[in-house]
């Protein structure tokens, strides 16, 4: 038994160091990193740095319920936004339900710099502003919303200077994950991230700008505060995909510390009580009083601090990290999207987001994972996926289908009266985005286009009439998938009471367009200018009129002159 216990052991070891030798022959050194970096645009190097979908990056946009279906709708939308403009650039949206995003956008942008902190320029301040219609009935309307982020005072008009910065992050970041995978367990990676954050920084007594923000921790020409030790210590355990989120609240101060995921409960960690005050740099100096632990009476948590469950309710025992196995969940693309640690003999977690595919269904996992006995690799199983396409008329159009553009590519016989809103399976329309992961049957949807117009009466799809002229902030409702693009208007002559405009109407799901010309009638208007018509056609009469009733007046007031005389 001791033979066979030996050699299963030895066998453990050499896979594993070979396993850390193969996996090492890919790393980029610094060198290469910044080789990388010298070329790369700025939207790459913030490809590079999002942290998306990993560790706690989710945490607020899951739990924080003021965020609503709209809220949803634009924290997705700050990561493209961010990507795609200057760092200083205003965020705006003229399309959608404006006055339920007004609500909202505040609340979805603290959730969205809370979640992603490798955006370390940004704070969670900002200022919104709008613009908006009123229509005659005094009802307003946003028609342009727009967020300023508030950046860090220390990039405020420094470009290079952020640029700068976000490459050594990058570099900074990069080798100490790479680092952390010398490691096995994740216990040993969160030590390892918090001893290095400890060895690494002198708490700062200045509560300077960066000295909040999670570069203050990473960089060294820059000291941190306790804001900065835990927004540092959160970004480097989601980039190995380990829960971490930052709490704060009361320690004698204003505090931040940590809670961290092990093992499925999550653990209070606070690494800047845990950085000694003489001999920091000293590894024999490290404490572990606030590591992994739970929380105490001098740390106070704020009112609205939204915590993760379930909290652990003893301290993380290190000892029993060798009755665990790792297991690891594989994606579409044959790549780990989902990692934990099992005790042996129990049952794995589950990803909460099955694996998918484009133009396949996902059937199962290859593999049981409800007693795990050793290191286990998961993969899933997957089945092409039936995908009907019909055209207009209902006849099948056959595709060998490869991806979303095989069907938005097609070209539709599609009747010039009619709008072409996009494909859709009855459930959702499909855009360049979009993938298939199950049995479809997909169509074009076709419509005329019906509107309204607020405010004005319609006669019939091309002649509409209002009391009073007021065409400069037209509401139009239309139906679901239509949208407004254009209007053309022309100018308005206080005195005219019809004007014809015409309004482009479009898709949200496709480049087809189609445009209406509309009759506008002010009927008020033309009482109006029917009277004054009538006047000038009349106005001799009306003068001869006028006049023989003043010439009567005067003549009835010097008999009665004459009278009295």
């Amino acid at each position: 038994m001791k033979k066979i216990k030996f050699s299963t052991i030895l066998m453990f070891f050499i896979v594993m160091f070979l396993f850390g030798f193969i996996s090492n022959v890919n790393a980029l050194t610094e060198a290469e990193i910044i080789s990388e970096l010298s070329t790369a645009e700025y939207s790459e190097k913030i490809e590079r740095i999002y942290i998306n979908g990993k560790g706690a990056t989710t945490f607020y946009y899951d739990n924080d319920i003021s965020l609503n279906s709209y809220g949803e709708y634009l924290y997705n939308q700050f990561y493209a936004f961010i990507k795609d403009n200057h760092y200083e650039a205003h965020f705006v949206i003229k399309e959608g339900p404006l006055n339920e995003y007004l609500d909202q956008i505040g609340i979805a942008y603290q959730a969205f710099v809370r979640d992603h902190l490798e955006f370390f320029w940004l704070t969670e301040g900002y200022t919104t502003s709008y613009k908006y219609n009123e229509n005659l009935l005094g009802e307003k309307t946003i028609t342009e919303l727009t967020l300023i982020p508030t950046i860090s005072e220390t990039y405020i008009g420094d470009e290079d200077l952020l640029t700068d910065d976000i490459d050594k992050y990058i570099i900074q970041v990069e080798m100490l994950v790479e680092e952390s995978k010398d490691y096995l367990y994740n216990y040993e990676k969160v030590k390892f991230f918090h001893d290095w954050l400890v060895l690494n920084n002198d708490y700062s007594e200045e509560s300077e700008d960066l000295a909040h923000s999670s570069i203050g921790a990473l960089l060294n020409k820059y000291s941190p505060v306790c804001e900065g030790y835990a927004k540092a210590f959160m970004i480097l355990c989601n980039y190995i995909n380990i829960g971490n989120i930052v709490a704060t609240g009361e320690a004698g101060e204003k505090h931040a510390w940590n809670y961290v995921e092990i093992f499925g409960e999550w653990y209070f960690t606070d690494v800047t009580w845990d950085d000694p005050i003489t001999n920091p740099n000293d590894p024999s100096n490290i404490e572990y009083t606030y590591f992994l632990s739970v929380i105490d009476d001098e740390h106070i948590l704020d009112e609205e601090q939204i915590l993760p469950i379930p909290l652990a309710t003893k301290r993380f025992d290190k000892d029993s990290i060798g009755n665990y196995y790792i297991v690891n969940f594989y994606d579409g693309n044959d790549k780990i999207y989902f990692t934990n640690e099992v005790k042996e003999g129990e049952k794995s977690l589950e990803p909460f987001v099955l694996p998918v595919k484009d133009g396949y269904k996902y059937i199962e996992w290859d593999q049981e994972y409800d007693n795990v006995l050793e290191n286990l690799d998961i993969k899933p199983i997957f089945d092409k996926a039936n995908i009907i396409v019909k055209d207009a008329e209902g006849a099948n159009i056959v595709i060998d289908y490869e991806s979303i553009e095989d069907i938005l590519s097609i070209d539709l016989n599609i009747d010039d009266n009619l709008l072409f809103i996009g494909w859709s399976d009855g459930n959702k329309y499909y855009s360049s985005t979009s993938i298939i992961t199950e049995d479809v049957v997909i169509v074009p949807v076709v419509k005329e286009v019906v509107f309204t117009i607020k405010g004005m009466k319609k006669i019939d799809d091309s002649h509409f009439t209002i009391p009073l002229f007021n065409i400069e902030n037209l509401e139009i409702d239309v139906e679901e998938g239509v949208i407004v693009k254009t209007i053309e208007k022309p100018e308005i002559n206080v005195f005219t009471d019809e004007y014809e405009i015409e309004i482009t109407f479009g898709s949200n799901f496709s480049n087809s367009t189609i445009t209406k010309k509309i009759t506008i009638t002010a009927t008020g208007m033309k009482i109006i200018n029917d009277v004054i018509n009538w006047i000038k056609i009349n106005y001799i009469y009306l003068l001869v009129g006028v006049g023989g009733i003043i010439v009567i007046g005067i003549v009835k007031n010097s008999i009665k002159k004459r009278k009295r005389k």
